[in-house]
């Protein structure tokens, strides 16, 4: 394939097949992006509306504009001035997953620090943890810190200065958890269900759920798993990648884990451990254990509404319980087995003990029951 024009930004490519000439730019979320025509002629005339398109990307904000416009312009404005591909990936992907979904839509004139601090809030009740809620709000505070070098905001009115962080968050080096409401970990029949409804729709996906249902691995954790990661005499699962998602298509790459307590060895069920066996029989050592319907890297957003949320309706599964609820399950299950802490903050690669405690045990009392029978 070579190339034919520049228009800018955007650039013309011969190709093959029916539509065999390709128009390629970049868009703001700094997303390769890539349209087809035809003909020749069509392509430049694709090319030069682009390019006009992007120039008006440029233009001045106006406060009216849309925030998610805001977080686009910061992040291309960032890379620009030194972020690298990994730490631009990283932010997208927080600003795609959680800010862009709830904030992205309002006009800037119209967000509210109240708006803000209902979103940290609600993700540090669904189970996020300290780290992902500070990552929405240093995205969140960079974007209308940038904004307002950009005059969309005086300094006086950025709805950023304010944010206060749920109490389940603290601003320490050590994390900190509010006790997990216990309506927030599924139950063994409605996990079954579910296990029961995934298989049913894709046997792949089935045990991709049953694992994550068994582990405790996040979801990235399971996405970048490999044939080698899996030693069958140990039935042990090792962690040392995850796999980081900033949009669709290419936009993907396996990263290190989240921190240097997630780097760990996991023990699978006998149960799991035998369908395990039989999968990595057809595979690679380098394979992934898990990949989408066409055999590629899974991505959070399509397994989610193509295969999560509708095997979750079919089971009845609760849809208060995101996928993150599974971990919570699997956590629980360790705790109601008399593991010690720092067991299963081991399992479950929490940065602490401490945190694992607060977290997992600090709203259960059944453990003084367990010292007044010791006689203590």
């Amino acid at each position: 394939m070579s190339k034919l024009h520049t228009f800018g930004r955007v650039t013309v490519h011969s190709g093959s097949g029916p539509k065999k000439f390709r128009v390629r730019y970049q868009d703001g979320l700094g997303k390769h992006r890539e349209r087809t025509a035809p003909t020749e002629a069509k392509a430049i005339e694709i090319a030069r509306s682009l390019d006009a398109a992007l120039d008006d990307q440029d233009a001045p904000l106006q406060p009216g504009v849309r925030f998610k416009k805001v977080v686009s312009e910061w992040a291309t404005d960032r890379s620009a001035r030194g972020w690298s591909v990994k730490q631009h990936l990283s932010m997208m992907s927080v600003a795609r997953t959680h800010v862009i979904p709830e904030l992205g839509d309002r006009r800037c004139d119209q967000l509210t620090t109240d708006a803000i601090n209902k979103l940290l809030a609600r993700l540090a009740k669904d189970g996020y943890s300290a780290s992902t809620v500070k990552a929405v709000r240093q995205c969140i505070r960079g974007a209308c810190s940038w904004a307002v070098q950009q005059s969309v905001w005086k300094e006086s009115r950025n709805p950023a200065s304010n944010i206060v962080l749920p109490k389940a968050v603290k601003d320490t080096a050590d994390e900190i958890g509010e006790p997990l409401d216990p309506s927030m970990v599924p139950s063994q029949s409605e996990v079954d269900a579910l296990v029961k409804v995934a298989y049913q729709q894709r046997e792949l996906f089935g045990l991709f759920v049953e694992l994550a249902a068994a582990s405790g691995l996040r979801f990235g954790e399971l996405a970048a798993l490999t044939k080698a990661d899996w030693d069958p005499a140990g039935r042990l699962l090792t962690v040392n990648k995850t796999l980081v998602e900033a949009g669709k298509g290419d936009m993907t790459f396996i990263g290190v884990p989240k921190s240097r307590a997630s780097r760990r060895r996991v023990l699978v069920p006998t149960k799991v451990a035998a369908k395990l066996d039989q999968r990595v029989k057809v595979l690679a050592a380098d394979d992934l254990l898990f990949t989408s319907l066409r055999g590629r890297r899974l991505h959070h957003s399509n397994v989610m509404n193509r295969e999560f949320h509708p095997a979750a309706a079919a089971a009845g599964f609760p849809k208060r319980f995101t996928f993150h609820a599974l971990r919570h399950h699997a956590i629980s299950n360790w705790v109601d087995a008399g593991m010690r802490v720092a067991s299963v903050a081991k399992l479950a690669g929490h940065s602490s003990e401490r945190f694992t405690f607060d977290r997992y045990y600090g709203a259960r009392n059944d453990f003084l029951d367990e010292l007044r029978q010791q006689g203590f």
